[in-house]
């Protein structure tokens, strides 16, 4: 039987190259961030809530980007794995 030959797509291999592993280890890694990044936002919040000041509200949209950052990279990695599938 011939060994079966996976060709990846070149937008996953060099999102592989770029954040280093394979596709399971980068979505595994990325999901990580998310959920850490949506943890500091909800700290955020709840900070914001009972400090209702200037800081407080820096923080939370500071959090914020960083939830839609990690997402945006995970979802670019996932479309580059359908891609390829």
């Amino acid at each position: 039987m011939g060994k079966a030959t996976s060709k990846k797509n070149p937008r996953l291999k060099a999102l592989e190259e770029q954040l280093g592993g394979n596709t399971v280890q980068m979505l595994d890694r990325l999901m990580r961030e998310v959920i850490r990044a949506r943890m500091a936002a909800s700290d955020a919040l709840r900070r914001l809530r009972t400090n209702s000041d200037e800081q407080a509200l820096e923080e939370f949209r500071r959090a914020r980007q960083a939830v839609l950052h990690h997402r945006q990279r995970l979802l670019r990695v996932l479309e580059a794995h359908a891609e390829s599938c």
